[in-house]
């Protein structure tokens, strides 16, 4: 099997960085020769200097914010034919390797999703969030437009990657979308998911945490419908406006909820809900007025 490079960017990763690392060195017996890449992002927690101490990594640095920048200066270090794309913050399983690398030995194949799961929960944000399945890859792989690939657990053939010039370095959220969408456009083949190709995704702990991850993933839809515009599904306003009611009905569940005396856990259910459906509209809006794509929101 070919060589991999295994390239993940870092923005102060100090809370998951030793599990991130401490998985890949369980892969299994059999894996494929791979070399593993960090790239850090302009970490001010220790990251860098704590990537610095560990042996058997390449470690570079890329000023430039944003996932774009450094997973392209990781792929510029790559020296395998196979890239896995991995988030700091996922913990390989021990065959992922093994798993996620296999069906690009056939070459109408020209990318594959892992499956992404929720790491151990500690707290009631964590359980929900693993219960609501966020990183669901067939959910990314039914997009309105063309499948994706999301880039915590992904992998695709270098030579394929640079054709398409790597990630566009103008997208902050929905780089991922955009190179898969560049490399099916491009080659006319397909991707497929393999869930046994499996991380776990260590999950934000507090609500304010699941707010952001939900406006972070949500602000894609309008930077990439810009980006493609004229391809990319136009959302209506009917969309928008039944959203925006799914809104206030989620904040009423759980007002009812808790009214009605309802248990601790379906309360909590009610409000996590409501806060992830606020924060993706709150970044659909943000976008929409960024991208002067009105009907994004």
């Amino acid at each position: 099997m070919p060589k991999i490079s295994i390239v993940t960017p870092v923005l102060n990763g100090m809370d998951t960085l030793p599990l991130y690392l401490e998985a890949l060195q369980k892969l299994a017996p059999g894996s494929p020769s791979h070399e593993i890449i960090v790239v850090d992002n302009g970490s001010t927690d220790g990251t860098y200097e704590y990537l610095q101490t560990i042996k058997n990594i390449r470690v570079t640095r890329e000023m430039r914010r944003g996932p774009s920048p450094a997973l392209n200066a990781g792929i510029n270090l790559a020296t395998g034919e196979i890239l896995a794309f991995l988030d700091a913050d996922c913990l390989v399983t021990p065959e992922w390797l093994i798993k996620g690398a296999a069906p690009l030995s056939d070459k109408e194949i020209v990318g594959v999703g892992g499956g992404i799961e929720g790491y151990a929960p500690k707290n009631d944000v964590q359980r929900w969030m693993c219960r609501k399945k966020i990183f669901n890859p067939y959910t990314a792989f039914n997009s309105r437009f063309k499948p994706f690939l999301q880039n915590g657990n992904a992998f695709f053939p270098r030579d394929i990657v640079n054709a398409v010039g790597g990630f566009s370095e103008d997208l902050n959220v929905g780089e991922d979308a955009d190179i898969s969408w560049k490399i099916l456009m491009k080659t006319g083949k397909r991707f497929v998911v393999v869930p046994e190709a499996l991380v776990y995704h260590i999950h934000h702990g507090d609500m304010k945490g699941l707010f952001w991850q939900a406006r972070k993933n949500a602000m894609g839809g309008p930077l990439l419908a810009k980006k493609w515009e004229g391809l990319y599904p136009v959302k209506s306003w009917k969309t928008s406006l039944w959203e925006i009611g799914m809104i206030f009905r989620n904040f009423f569940h759980y007002i009812a909820s808790v009214v009605t005396l309802k248990s601790k856990e379906e309360q909590q259910s009610r409000l996590y809900e409501a806060i992830f459906s606020l924060g993706r509209k709150v970044g659909m809006i943000q976008a929409s007025i960024k991208t002067r794509q009105w009907h994004g929101w």
